[in-house]
């Protein structure tokens, strides 16, 4: 996995944390703490309920 950069255009809140875009790759972002981002753990359709 490489760097992510959040695409400040893409915040926006949602359940009172914000969520963003990375540049480069899109992945879906989550702010933890102020300025630092984690890559949010989607769920696959044939994986049943664990993230990937």
């Amino acid at each position: 996995m490489g760097r992510h950069n959040v695409d400040k255009r893409t915040v926006q809140l949602m359940y009172g944390r914000s969520i963003g875009r990375c540049r480069s790759c899109r992945q879906v972002l989550e702010e933890e703490s102020p300025g630092h981002w984690i890559v949010t753990p989607l769920h696959d359709a044939g994986l049943g309920h664990r993230p990937r």
